[in-house]
């Protein structure tokens, strides 16, 4: 069988082929890979969901390094350019760590962030605040 994303929307929470579908909430699934045929077969029938084939999402290309102070220079690097303005900061000043998972292509601890912040120069965390003021 060929590799098929769909992406399934329901009216309302409830069980079908396996899994779980929340209202409002669109689930990604890959057959083969998340569910196999049968169950694929009865969220189709289910007229309470809406089943969309879409494209598959992208592979994983970014590997999370394996050293601390890379992972720490690498969220430096990435608060500069984070998509969203001031909403991708938190009030204290740190970078959310959902958009920096979508940035870095990997998902990174709190401790790191607060290193990365901790770790800039003060010209550096100068420069950040004067972006998060430009960005009101």
């Amino acid at each position: 069988m060929n590799s098929v994303c769909i992406q399934v929307t329901t009216s309302r929470t409830h069980w079908r082929g396996g899994h779980e579908f929340i209202q409002g909430k669109p689930k990604l699934l890959v057959c083969p890979n998340d569910i196999d045929e049968d169950e694929l077969k009865r969220i189709h029938a289910d007229h309470e969901l809406l089943v969309q084939e879409i494209d598959a999402p992208a592979e994983e290309t970014s590997e999370r390094p394996e050293s601390t102070e890379a992972r720490i220079k690498a969220i430096q690097l990435a608060m500069f350019g984070l998509p969203g303005g001031k909403d991708a900061f938190t009030k204290a000043g740190t970078p959310r760590v959902t958009v920096l998972e979508e940035v870095l292509g990997w998902k990174p601890e709190s401790d790191e962030i607060e290193a990365a912040v901790d770790g800039l120069s003060e010209a550096l965390k100068a420069d950040l605040k004067a972006l998060l003021e430009a960005k009101t």
